[in-house]
């Protein structure tokens, strides 16, 4: 696929490079200072501008696929410097919603229609990229829907239903321990509303996250965090 590769060029002249972005800062937490580092790589396969690229192609690659990675360094007491091999760190995707839907971007129309390109009944494609994601990460894997849920004009919520119904039928197919866990979380509901509050709500949904999962420590100590998969922090994933 690479003609420079089949040629026999040197490595030498090859430079790889990022398209995503890059921030480093230092802070203090609980009065010891670390060193948080946020890098976002985003995919090639299927980008684009806003509007022009949704949804996901037919091999599975879901337009403007970008991976956010959070690094922790922590700093040694004794030399005030950061801690040689010693870091945690996290990783998270952001995409457009795993279907098979466009927008039309109209100068004069501040919210253009959402169109439902084809039908896949069987969620075959929507598979394949669940399937490259566990690829990449393993399971299990944590869907968090942000569309409205709710609209008097069905909009947003169109795909948003159309998602979590795909979900539901791909779980069919999953062994129990490696089913999608799926949450419908309506953000422009929650930022609106003036009886609750954003970042609460992001706090509890992070909590079940990392509960999940868990996160990667490169220096992990044995009574550090205690993990438990089994504990939805209040939420309740659901798959319909």
């Amino acid at each position: 696929q690479d003609p420079l590769r089949g040629r026999g060029m040197d490595r030498a002249w090859y430079l790889n490079l990022i398209h995503g972005y890059f921030e480093q800062t230092q802070c203090s937490v609980f009065g010891r200072r670390i060193s948080l580092t946020l890098i976002a790589r985003r995919s090639r396969l299927f980008a684009g501008t806003r509007y022009l690229k949704r949804g996901l192609s037919n091999r599975g690659k879901v337009a403007n696929d970008v991976e956010v990675e959070q690094i922790v360094n922590g700093f040694d007491r004794v030399t005030d410097q950061t801690a040689t091999g010693r870091f945690s760190s996290y990783v998270q995707n952001r995409a457009s919603i795993p279907l098979f839907w466009t927008q039309q971007g109209r100068r004069m129309v501040a919210k253009p229609e959402i169109i439902l390109q084809k039908q896949d009944p069987l969620g075959l494609t929507t598979g394949r990229h669940f399937q490259d994601l566990f690829r990449r990460y393993g399971s299990p894997i944590l869907a968090v829907n942000l569309v409205r849920q709710h609209e008097r004009r069905p909009r947003e919520s169109i795909i948003g239903r159309r998602f979590g119904t795909t979900v539901a039928l791909l779980n069919r197919f999953l062994p129990k321990e490696h089913q999608i866990d799926y949450l419908a979380w309506d953000y422009k509901r929650t930022s609106t509303s003036l009886a609750s509050n954003v970042m609460d709500e992001l706090a509890i949904i992070a909590e079940w996250a990392l509960q999940r999962n868990g996160l990667f420590c490169s220096h992990p100590l044995p009574d550090a965090v205690e993990r438990k998969p089994e504990d939805t922090c209040g939420l309740t994933p659901v798959s319909v």
